[in-house]
């Protein structure tokens, strides 16, 4: 039996494609731009229609009537008018084929210049799905810890039931679950307050390391994996470590963007040793990698980058959400948290991190082709306008000639690629 709580039409799915619908014909800043040239232009245009008038007033007055009809009816400001919302639109629709969903018009134009791309790790970088290297602890504490996380949707919570399974360890039930984003997990079972987190939750919580903790908790993190702890009533009595493989394509992502200029950092809530060592797979700078932070430090990190330079985003998770929001331009990647997507004005529909570039080369062929589009419109109607006002050419020919620039914007923008094929 199967109950539909909602419409098709009010899936978010279909708000989505609406918002897509949207910023396709949204009037951004250069939109704006164009319109404006255009109510100029048609000034000039009258005003070049009384020069006319006038030349010919002293040179044949027989002649005033034909050129200044031939001008009015050659200069098309059609063609201005097209120029750019139909490049902005041509980009957007071919995006979407792509799973690439853009929910605001300026998206494109905003990023047409490097900046800086700042990427989440877990499920964005790396593929989302952790698994359990290394367990210390007793087995009341993992049945414990798979007792709470168990009722987690997070990649790390499924890491660590699937290892209570291997282990076979004794099901419990757990009361007073709670899951603070960038703070870690918190329950009672059996009496017993644990708190599950990584080594940030332990430090704020006053918990103290034996050497033989912290040897353990080094050696996950020369390993590159994530070293998680388990407290019980204020007392460290596990410690488990985690791993998450890097994606098949993001070094590609990564050195895409490195090569057009723009400046590539991580920010993470991970393990600070974790994310250097993802750093270094991927060939990051350093300096631009920060993990243990919680979803406010990841907005400041934002602000902090944002300048003249656009800023961009790549996350899946709720604790990116705010980092999203804030960004110039915040790339969701399909599959994380419902707040990440909601945040984002663009979202990569099927998952696919490499689909990442395709906005950059995107947005730089774009505004290319907005740019040819108006030279070829005023390169068109400067010569139309000069050969009327001179009176070579009738009204009639000005009214075949017109529809030119129009049909020559149109099917160039058509034709012209919005990115090249080995990306798409």
């Amino acid at each position: 039996i199967v109950r539909a709580s909602s419409a098709v039409a009010d899936t978010r799915f279909a708000a989505i494609s609406r918002a897509v619908a949207e910023a396709a014909q949204s009037r951004t800043p250069i939109v704006q731009l164009a319109n404006r040239v255009g109510g100029w232009f048609v000034v000039v245009v009258l005003a070049l229609a009384a020069v006319t008038a006038l030349i010919w007033w002293f040179r044949d007055p027989a002649r005033i009537t034909s050129s200044v009809v031939s001008l009015l009816i050659v200069a098309c400001p059609c063609a201005l008018a097209l120029a750019t919302p139909l490049a902005l639109a041509v980009a957007i629709g071919r995006l979407a084929r792509q799973r690439v969903l853009i929910r605001e018009g300026d998206c494109l134009e905003r990023i047409a210049t490097p900046g800086t791309i700042f990427f989440d790790k877990t499920g964005t970088l790396t593929e989302g799905r952790m698994r359990v290297t290394e367990w210390s602890g007793d087995s009341p504490s993992l049945a414990a810890v798979a007792a709470i996380e168990k009722s987690i949707n997070h990649p790390i919570a499924k890491a660590v039931c699937q290892c209570a399974d291997q282990h076979r360890a004794e099901l419990c039930d757990a009361s007073e679950v709670n899951q603070t984003v960038g703070q870690g997990v918190s329950g009672v079972v059996q009496g017993a307050q644990y708190v599950i987190g990584g080594t940030r939750v332990a430090r704020d919580r006053g918990i103290s390391m034996s050497p033989q903790w912290q040897q353990l908790v080094d050696r996950i993190r020369t390993s590159g994996a994530s070293p998680i702890m388990v407290i019980r009533d204020d007392q460290l009595v596990a410690v488990f470590g985690v791993t998450d493989p890097v994606r098949a394509g993001a070094a590609g992502v990564i050195q895409y963007y490195h090569s057009r200029g723009w400046r590539i950092g991580i920010i993470s809530g991970d393990d600070q040793r974790t994310v250097d060592h993802v750093a270094r797979q991927l060939e990051i700078d350093p300096a631009l990698a920060r993990g243990e932070l919680l979803p406010v430090e990841k907005l400041r990190a934002i602000e902090a980058a944002s300048g003249e330079r656009p800023v961009m985003m790549v996350g899946d998770g709720v604790n990116d959400a705010a980092a999203l929001a804030a960004a110039d331009v915040g790339i969701a990647i399909s599959g994380g948290a419902a707040a990440s997507l909601s945040a984002a004005p663009v979202m990569i529909g099927d998952g696919n991190l490499e689909k990442v570039t395709l906005l950059a080369d995107a947005a730089s062929r774009t505004r290319h082709g907005i740019r040819q589009n108006f030279a070829i419109s005023i390169g068109y109607n400067a010569v139309a306008v000069l050969l009327a006002m001179m009176g070579t050419i009738t009204p009639l020919l000005a009214a075949l000639l017109m529809p030119i620039s129009s049909v020559t914007v149109l099917a160039l923008t058509l034709a012209r690629p919005t990115f090249s094929e080995t990306e798409s």
